[in-house]
């Protein structure tokens, strides 16, 4: 299978996602930095994976462009879509409110690859922030984001056969 994979990440979480992912799949694979590289043209594959991280709830902009855009064209392939986000439970939410619903209903699996705070990638306001978001999770009992590798290796399996 020829299979496309077009990310945006942040601080490295999902890019990192991405590459294991596209390690583990068989065939002939492409990447691509949706926020590097404006004209996408995914004619040319048969499977298309996509997904970024999330930011107060919401996608990056680069990624629903992209869906936006190619949503004709996307309906017509294969399609995986993941996301990653610390919150898990709310993960589904923040694809149905930046995404067309028509994506999500096709797409042949939808997953999760968890996350992590790098805060050596953050801005100093972003530091601050996410120190305050952790402090108020311990106060809850709640455990910080986590990667979720078995999902990835699940997309994997998808897409391989």
């Amino acid at each position: 299978m020829n299979t496309i994979i077009i990310y945006a990440s942040r601080y490295g979480y999902t890019k990192d996602c991405t590459q294991l992912l596209a390690d583990q799949l068989k065939g002939e694979t492409t990447i691509i930095d949706a926020d590097n590289q404006k004209e996408i043209d995914i004619s040319d594959y048969n499977q298309v994976i996509f997904g970024g991280s999330v930011k107060i709830g919401q996608l990056q902009r680069s990624i629903t462009t992209f869906a936006i855009t190619h949503k004709s064209e996307l309906l017509k392939k294969k399609l995986g879509i993941f996301v990653s986000c610390g919150e898990k439970a709310n993960y589904m939410k923040y694809l149905q409110d930046s995404l067309p619903k028509e994506l999500l209903t096709h797409a042949s699996l939808i997953e999760c690859f968890g996350g992590e705070f790098r805060k050596e990638n953050m801005k100093f306001f972003e530091k601050r922030m996410i120190s305050v978001i952790e402090k108020s999770n311990e106060q809850k009992g709640e455990r910080p984001p986590m990667p979720m590798f078995e999902n990835i290796k699940k997309m994997a399996a998808e897409f391989s056969v």
